[in-house]
Order: C-alpha cells, then sequence, then structure tokens
C-alpha cells in the first residue's frame, strides 16, 4: 500500500504542476507536504475576511505564460481565471519614481498593453530628445534579440550588459529595478539572459498578473487534479530523508513510515535535498561542492496593511529611484547595519485585483522590499521602519487608515518553505538565484546524478518570474519523468 509510482517531496506550485501533469499521464503518485496545507510560499491566508499571501506575488507574462500551457493540458483552462486582462484599458501600476525633480511623482498611463510603449516612462522620467533616442535604441535591440543571441548572455550580467550602451541614469535605474524586483537579484550579478527573455515577454505580452481566488486556489485546483486521477496527497507530514540503494532512489522515510516508489521528484530545493534529504555521501564530491556553491536569490521583508477603507485604486505599485535600487556595494552595506536613506517597494492590492479579497470597503497593501536571505539577518528591524517611513511618505492615507498590521521577512520563508542547510540562506523568496552562473546553460539540471531523483521548483530546469518558474520547471520535469519511466 506504500508503493506508488512517483512520489513527491513538497506541495509548492512546481510539485502540484508536475504531480497534476503526472496523474494525467496514469501515474500513481503520492505528494508529501510539511506544512498541514499545500500552497508553500504561494499560500493565501484569511483574517477578519481579507485574503492574501503573505508578500507581493505577481506572474507574467498575462498572455501564453506557463500557466496557461499547464492548465490547457490539464484540460483545466476555465477553471484558471487570471484576475487581469491583457487587452484591459484600465490602468494596472502606478510607477513611482524619484528622478531630477527631486520628488516621487506618478507614471500617467500604465495599461498591462502599453508595457509596448516607453512613452509614459520617458515622460516620466523627463528625458531630453537625445536621451529618449538612445533609451529606444537600446530597449528595441533589447527586444528583438534572438533566443541565440539572448543564450549568448548568459555570462554576462545585466549591469555588464547596460554598460555597452549610453543609456540616461533613469532607465538604468528602471532595469536595475527590475533586477532587484523581477528576478530578485543584484545588478552586478543578475543573468542577463534571464533578465533579458523576462523583459521581452513583459514588452510583447504584458506583465503584473494575478489569479482570483489567490495563489492557494490554483494549488487547490492542482491538488484537487491529482486526488481525483488516484493520487495521494499527505499534509502535515515532514520527510526526513530519501532512500538510496545501489546508486538508486528507493523512496523516502517520514517521521512514522516509509514509502516506495522508482521516481521521487523534491520541491523541497536542490541544497535541502542534497544535503540533507539525502545526503552528500551519495553523491560525487565535485557535485556536492557545486551544489553548496550555488547562491540563493534575495527575499523580500514584507508588511501587511489592513485598513479599515479604500485608500490605493491601484493593484499594483512599483517605487525607486537611483538611490533605492541595489548593486552589490549597497547590499553589503545593510548588511552591515548601514541605514538607507531610502528603500523601493513592491506594492500588491489584492482587493483591487479581485474584490472577494477583502471586506467591503476595506482593503489590505502587502509592501515588500529587498532582504537577505538569511533567517537570521539583523537588518530586518531597520528595513520595516524604512517600509513604513516610505508609506507615510508616499501614501499617507495608508497609515491613518490602518487597523492593524502583520509582518514578514526571511525567518517566516524558511519556517514555511525551504530548510536551512546552509550559512545565510533558507529565507530566500524563490530559490536559486537567477545570476551569472547559475542560469541558462548553468542551470542545475532537473535529473539530478542518482538515478530517479529529479528537482521541480525554481531551482532546476525552469525559465520565468517566480511562479511561472516554478511551472515551467514542471512542464519540463515531468518529460524528463516520463522518459525515464519509459
Amino acid at each position: 500500500m506504500n508503493t506508488y509510482d512517483v512520489i513527491i517531496v513538497g506541495g509548492g506550485m512546481g510539485g502540484l504542476a508536475v504531480g497534476a501533469l503526472l496523474s494525467k499521464a496514469g501515474r500513481q503518485i503520492l505528494l508529501v507536504e510539511k506544512n498541514s496545507r499545500v500552497g508553500g510560499k504561494g499560500m493565501t491566508f484569511e483574517k477578519d475576511g481579507f485574503k492574501y499571501e503573505m508578500w507581493p506575488i505577481g506572474y507574467m507574462p498575462l498572455k501564453d505564460n506557463a500557466f496557461d500551457i499547464l492548465f490547457k493540458e490539464l484540460g483545466l483552462e476555465e477553471e484558471l481565471k487570471p484576475a487581469w486582462d491583457y487587452e484591459s484599458e484600465e490602468q494596472l501600476v502606478g510607477f513611482y519614481y524619484k528622478g531630477r525633480s527631486g520628488q516621487y511623482e506618478l507614471i500617467s498611463d500604465s495599461r498591462p498593453k502599453n508595457t509596448v510603449d516607453p512613452s509614459p516612462l520617458f515622460n516620466l522620467w523627463q528625458l531630453d530628445d537625445k536621451e529618449r533616442e538612445s533609451a529606444l535604441d537600446f530597449l528595441t535591440q533589447m527586444v528583438l534579440l534572438t533566443p541565440e543571441q539572448v543564450d549568448e548572455l548568459d555570462d554576462l550580467s545585466m549591469e555588464e550588459y547596460m554598460s555597452q550602451f549610453d543609456i540616461p541614469e533613469p532607465l538604468y535605474d528602471y532595469m536595475t529595478m527590475h533586477s532587484n524586483i523581477s528576478i530578485l537579484a543584484l545588478s552586478d550579478k543578475a543573468s542577463a539572459s534571464e533578465q533579458v527573455k523576462v523583459l521581452q515577454e513583459m514588452a510583447t505580452k504584458g506583465a503584473a498578473g494575478y489569479f482570483k481566488g489567490g495563489y492557494e486556489r490554483v494549488c487547490k485546483i492542482l491538488a484537487g487534479y491529482i486526488e481525483t486521477n488516484g493520487g495521494k496527497i499527505v499534509t502535515g507530514q515532514r520527510v526526513e530523508g530519501l532512500q538510496i540503494e545501489g546508486g538508486r532512489i528507493k523512496g523516502i522515510a517520514t517521521s512514522d513510515e516509509e514509502f516506495h516508489a522508482p521516481v521521487v521528484i523534491s520541491n523541497a530545493g536542490i541544497q535541502p535535498t542534497v544535503l540533507k534529504l539525502v545526503g552528500e555521501q551519495h553523491f560525487a564530491s565535485d557535485y556536492v561542492d557545486r551544489i553548496k556553491k550555488l547562491e540563493p536569490g534575495l527575499t523580500l521583508l514584507t508588511t501587511r496593511y489592513f485598513l479599515n477603507k479604500v485608500v490605493l485604486d491601484r493593484p499594483l505599485y512599483l517605487t525607486f529611484s537611483h538611490d533605492t535600487v541595489w548593486d552589490t556595494q549597497r547590499y553589503e552595506k545593510v548588511r552591515n547595519g548601514e541605514e538607507p536613506d531610502e528603500v523601493g517597494l513592491w506594492i500588491v492590492v489584492p482587493s483591487n485585483y479581485d474584490t472577494d479579497m477583502a471586506p467591503e470597503g476595506k482593503q489590505i497593501v502587502i509592501a515588500s522590499t529587498l532582504c537577505a536571505p538569511d533567517p537570521q539577518a539583523q537588518e530586518v528591524d531597520m528595513l520595516w521602519k524604512k517600509i513604513d517611513e516610505m508609506i507615510e511618505k508616499l501614501f499617507p492615507g495608508v497609515i491613518s487608515a490602518i487597523e492593524f498590521k502583520e509582518y514578514g521577512g526571511p525567518a517566516q520563508v524558511s519556517k514555511l518553505a525551504r530548510d536551512q542547510v546552509l550559512p545565510n540562506q533558507g529565507g530566500e523568496a524563490i530559490g536559486l538565484g537567477q545570476i551569472v552562473g547559475q542560469c541558462g546553460r548553468h542551470k542545475p539540471d532537473a535529473q539530478s546524478p542518482i538515478s530517479g531523483l529529479f528537482y521541480v521548483g525554481t531551482d532546476a530546469g525552469g525559465e520565468g518570474v517566480g511562479m511561472v518558474q516554478s511551472v515551467d520547471s514542471a512542464l519540463n520535469c515531468f518529460e524528463f519523468v516520463e522518459d525515464y519511466l519509459a
């Protein structure tokens, strides 16, 4: 009774997606999740009538993304329910930028499909004719790069790529902001190939998506699909280790019992899987060294403001300036306790995507800034204070309408999702850092050196932003596993 075709460790978006695909293929699936429910970092919570994720979560592109491919493959297209249409004429994003005027100013037009027209941004940045020409030249060249040309950027950071062009400072700030927010990386480490792929899709297919009912609704649909097709999901049970015999996977052990399968897919992160669940002794030393050297992505330090009235009118806000975007030098200063004057913010208002996400006449504002992925990070209190300061400066109506607040940071991420197995890691927002040396041809394979052991999630085999990358990895992992079982 404890034998299956495939066992999946972890019920995040990647684990659920690959489980659903394998269930459709007729495989007997067991999915084991340590938390009391599935969803991982995409869990949706409820309190006093509010529904929300613990941190800002968005997907992109708005159309023809990995979610669309997955749900079409499962025959569940009608269940996906995006909260925002690419063709919408409503304003979606509020860009606040502090540039030459010395004051934060709001972009005048930010409809989803208007991402192909940079004029509103150029106006916000107060670019002169020559600067507009150089900025447009850079953006056009970037968007028109072929896939082969993009692949050639694997060994360049986004900062190195930008240095090849004469671009105005506001555009540099904008691109660096996207390194920080879109792929949660420092600009001098962010993989140019990874970020260019993201920006190309953003320019042609839109960005800043959200699903009605929140992300956990998507996870529940996938979990239900697994169970309807004969799979089993066990929650509240931690996997203590993976069983290896003769260089092949044999199954898993929990604190209560053992389960057996010729294939195990880990959605627990590549480092916790190799270094903790399996153990270094089962891998070649050079592979272990490579895994240990992999750098995590940054995390999002978050304040959730529960408001007694509606204050903000857009679903998403991004605030940034030349002084708030991060490279390694600025990151290290903050890590060493130096307080920045300002921080950039990524703000999501779930009820502006879906009115059912908050009680009528109320609102929740989820505001985040960058932070180290270290669950013991000492700068968190300082950065929470800076979030409050920035909210009061740019959105004073939020402060006066607060009913109560909640906080989240790397310690909460680590507790909810990934176990800490290396110093200064464990609380990363997405998983493996999308940085030079870890993306494109350098990304770890979905298939591990151990026969029958595979990885899914943002650590292997996928591309894109956050949850989309997890689903993309699941689509790829499914093909690997089916070939292996065949």
